[in-house]
């Protein structure tokens, strides 16, 4: 077995497809505990125990009662972006290696990202709309403190932005938004493993989203390198000694616009998605093994062997209603390189407004030798769920 053999890991929050990190750390030798009231994501046949106890940080959780319980394992960490403050205050209390509980709080502020990290002018809103912005349209108006791309709008009249405030409000935990100055270009995201607050490891997630005005993310791809790479690298190294990050996962997003390079914002938690399966297919790194590793200061897995130089995720954004359930053999075509497809909407069931990334109706994941042939691959194994669920594709 490998340095994490026996070690007991303790997850506050469960957060949505990661799968691949409970089946790697049982298959490292580690005894798993999921803490997870509100949403267990179906992990409990993946964990050695699951305990349904709050840990939201808006739920006022027990400390005391999670500080004791994380006494008795190895390592505290969480997958949600909701409990990211418990369970680094969790951590601390049982001296255990973890974010910093300065990171964690920051990365639950998006306004106060913006006042730290600057380049994206952003105005708190803990009320009505305000009449009068510091900056001109379009704005981008989201939760203070939400995740998921729940309730972000993108906003070009003034008449717009109370109904778009009262949206990203209701999402809020604080009941609060922020309104920023909209920033063009290409989204990219940087999966970081940070250790001892130095960062050990990098990836880069090239996103694609549905729409010029919609926020919800289509596609992610692992493998291409970003430009200009040396001012990604920089942002991420500033970013890191802004947050105070100790050790872990931080998933930064950020916006290029010719050599603009420029932070969106960034969590201190591993991000969601599937996007650290697409490391481990095309670059050969569980991060999650080694972030916990590290958090143990054990000695991290050996990096295998990628299964192709690219890897990327599909989701199926449409309309309709579901008329049926579509197999595995009409979409999976592993000569192309589609891994398996994953439809998450019942049929029967009318497809929600697309107002989040779960409202999505279900996810091809495959490989390639070039991002141009994977894209291709992903976008036909979509085509074909659509059509055989009888939807319309956004």
């Amino acid at each position: 077995m490998t340095g994490l053999d026996g070690l007991r890991v303790l997850v506050l929050g469960a957060g949505t497809l990661h799968e691949t990190a409970f089946l790697g750390w049982a298959r490292h030798g580690c005894r798993t505990t999921l803490v997870d009231g509100e949403q267990s994501s179906g992990y409990e046949p993946l964990v050695d125990e699951y305990l349904p106890y709050p840990v939201y940080d808006d739920q006022d959780p027990d400390l005391d009662r999670l500080s004791a319980l994380a006494a008795r394992h190895d390592v505290v960490l969480t997958l949600s972006e909701m409990a990211q403050v418990t369970t680094a205050a969790v951590a601390g209390r049982a001296g255990r290696t973890g974010t910093g509980l300065a990171a964690a709080r920051l990365a639950r502020d998006k306004h106060r990202q913006r006042e730290l990290t600057g380049g994206v002018r952003s105005v708190l809103v803990d009320g009505p709309a305000p009449g009068g912005l510091p900056m001109p349209p379009p704005w981008v108006v989201k939760p203070l403190d939400s995740g998921g791309s729940a309730a972000v709008t993108l906003v070009e009249r003034v008449a717009d932005l109370a109904p778009a405030c009262e949206r990203a409000t209701a999402q809020s935990v604080s009941g609060r938004c922020v309104i920023e100055e909209f920033v063009p270009g290409r989204e990219w995201s940087v999966e970081l493993l940070v250790a001892g607050g130095t960062i050990r490891y990098t990836a880069y997630t090239a996103k694609t989203l549905v729409g010029p005005d919609c926020f919800v993310e289509r596609r992610h791809v692992v493998g291409p390198r970003p430009e200009p790479e040396a001012a990604f690298t920089a942002l991420a190294a500033r970013m890191v000694r802004t947050y105070e990050v100790d050790t872990a996962i931080c998933h930064l997003e950020v916006r290029v616009d010719g050599d603009r390079v420029t932070p969106i914002e960034m969590a201190v938690r591993p991000a969601g998605d599937g996007l650290l399966e697409l490391v481990r297919l095309s670059q050969g790194r569980d991060l999650y093994a080694e972030l916990v590793a590290h958090l143990a200061g054990r000695s991290a897995p050996e990096p295998c062997e990628p299964v192709a130089p690219y890897a990327g995720v599909e989701f199926l954004v449409a309309t309709g209603t579901v008329a049926r359930t579509p197999r595995p053999a009409d979409i999976v075509d592993p000569a192309a390189g589609i891994r398996y497809a994953v439809t998450t909407v019942r049929e029967g069931v009318t497809l929600p407004p697309l107002d989040a990334n779960w409202s999505r109706a279900g996810r091809v994941v495959g490989v390639g030798g070039s991002a141009a042939t994977l894209e291709r691959a992903l976008d036909a194994a979509t085509a074909t769920m659509a059509a055989e669920m009888g939807v319309t594709r956004i």
